[in-house]
Order: structure tokens, then C-alpha cells, then sequence
């Protein structure tokens, strides 16, 4: 996520929707004094209270749950921004994220996993990992095991209620931030270079992934971003 004083704007990151790609590119214009975090090239590094730096442990978790402490998480809050940067600032800000429609996003997520344990295993990434999602995601055990239900609509809502001023489709990422850098006065054109895209070979849709029990499941699953953004299987 990013918080820049320098062009007044917030950027929360969610997951799975392509947030590493354009954090690089709002880096690049970010200032000294702006927050950048995890390590992104261009602009500010990402500040934290000096004595965090020496606890002998990684600090990831706390980041998550106590950023006015640790230091603001890759995936911080938009309610854990306001509190940390105090109402009045964060609302003189402009503030957005990026989403994107969840069976896509939820097949995504699936494939990464798959391909990451691959090439940890074998070096290689294998095939389409796309063949088990139906197996795998319908299962209560897999699902139980791993990671599944991403939490992306608490990340831009306070209190169930969409909390910045602009949601980046990701479907159309390149002219949402286009958008964002019109409203916050950036007369420049930055490039996306997408990152982490081998995880999935594209052969069709993701609609080709999912039975009728399965897209019911994550409908279930995501009902509020899909009611709020209008998404349709």
C-alpha cells in the first residue's frame, strides 16, 4: 500500500488484482516523505517506529494487526489507515484500490498456490493448475488446509460500507489508473508491467473452471463486492 503526502492520495492493495504492478508504477513518482510498502523500488521506503527494527523476528503478522505500532502491512486497512493517520488527513486524501470479479479471482488464487508448491517440489512450474480447482476447491478438507477466502472487501470498506473514492476494475487497470493520476494531478502516463502473470496459462475462460455448485459457492462467498461492483458469473 502506499500513503503519498506529496500528491495526497492513498492506495490500499488488495489481492490477487494485480496491486504489486501498479504499486511499482506509483512508486516511481512517490517522495521522500511518502510511504511505500514492502520494499517496492522508486520513491520512500516504508517507515516504521526505529525500535521495531531491532526485535529479532520477522514483523509481518503484527503489521497486520498493529500498524500504528509496526508499521502499515502490505494489505493494511482502510479503517487502519484512518486511525493511524487521523480522520481529518486520510479523508483530505484521495483514496482507492483495485478489485477484480471473484470467480476470476478466486481461480487465480488457486493456480498461484498450485504452481508455487510445484516449483517447490519439481523446479518447474508443471501445467495448467487450473485442471484441480474443481476437485480441490469443492473439497471441506482442501479448503480447510489452505488459504481460500480472500479478504479483499474488508481491505476498502469500513464497517461494510465502500470507504475510498475510486475502485480500479481490474479488468481495465491500465485506464483506471489513468483515471487516479487525472484525479490526483499527475500530468504523466505510467507503465504496468504485470508482474507474477505466469502463475495461470490461459486456455478459455475461467467460466470453463466451475460447476454450477462451485460458482454458487463463491457467489456465496463474495456476495457483497459482487452486489456493490455489479459482478456476474
Amino acid at each position: 500500500m502506499i500513503v503519498s503526502h506529496e500528491h495526497k492520495f492513498i492506495f490500499v492493495r488488495t489481492e490477487k488484482t494485480a496491486g504489486s504492478s501498479v504499486q511499482r508504477a506509483l512508486a516511481a513518482i512517490c517522495g521522500p516523505d511518502d510511504i511505500v510498502t514492502g520494499g517496492v523500488c522508486g520513491g520512500s521506503r516504508d517507515r516504521r517506529p526505529a525500535w521495531s527494527k531491532r526485535i529479532p523476528f520477522r514483523t509481518g503478522s503484527l503489521r497486520r494487526y498493529f500498524p500504528s505500532q509496526f508499521g502499515f502491512h502490505t494489505h493494511s486497512t482502510i479503517a487502519q489507515v484512518r486511525r493511524s493517520l487521523g480522520r481529518r488527513l486520510c479523508d483530505s486524501y484521495f483514496k482507492f484500490a483495485i478489485e477484480r470479479n471473484p470467480w476470476d479471482r478466486q481461480l487465480s488464487l488457486y493456480c498461484q498456490r498450485k504452481k508455487k508448491g510445484q516449483r517447490r517440489k519439481t523446479g518447474r512450474g508443471g501445467g495448467d493448475a487450473s485442471a484441480d480447482f474443481r476437485r480441490d476447491m469443492q473439497s471441506w478438507i482442501y479448503r480447510g488446509l489452505h488459504y481460500t477466502r480472500l479478504q479483499n472487501w474488508g481491505v476498502y470498506t469500513i464497517d461494510n460500507r465502500v470507504a475510498v473514492d475510486f475502485i480500479i476494475r481490474y479488468e481495465d487497470l491500465q485506464g483506471g489508473l489513468n483515471h487516479v493520476l487525472r484525479e490526483i494531478g499527475v500530468d504523466e502516463s505510467l507503465e504496468l508491467l504485470r508482474q507474477r502473470s505466469e502463475w495461470r496459462e490461459q486456455k478459455g475462460t475461467y467460466r470453463e473452471s466451475y460447476t454450477p455448485e462451485l460458482r454458487d459457492l463463491i457467489g456465496r462467498w463474495y456476495w457483497r463486492e459482487i452486489e456493490a461492483l455489479g459482478y456476474e458469473f
